[in-house]
């Protein structure tokens, strides 16, 4: 059987673990592999959003895998600040861009 990894993301790599996040009463995970930011659970009763993601695609609408560097963060009880770089290069794509939330 395969690892867990490569199911999921197609690498043996180890995969970093998520970083929770906390804003008042929203609780979020950040994945440091990809980037992405998950909400857990619905606030109240209203629905904010289930993920944000940022997807780099090439000429064929395929994705280009995120490679994050840089990253830092301030957790407090109920705040975070959260920055990363991120690259995107593969082929003809060579794309760079920064999240950050301070």
């Amino acid at each position: 059987m395969l690892p867990k990894t490569v199911i999921y993301y197609g690498s043996r790599e180890e995969i970093p673990e998520p970083i929770a996040l906390v804003a008042g009463p929203v609780r979020m995970q950040f994945e440091p592999l990809t980037g992405l930011v998950a909400v857990y659970p619905n606030w109240r009763t209203t629905k904010l959003w289930r993920a944000i993601y940022a997807a780099v695609r090439d000429q064929n609408w395929a994705t280009i895998p995120p490679r994050l560097s840089n990253i830092e963060r301030r957790l407090e009880k109920n705040s975070f600040g959260l920055s990363f770089d991120v690259e995107c290069g593969q082929g003809q794509v060579d794309y760079f861009w920064r999240g950050k939330s301070w």
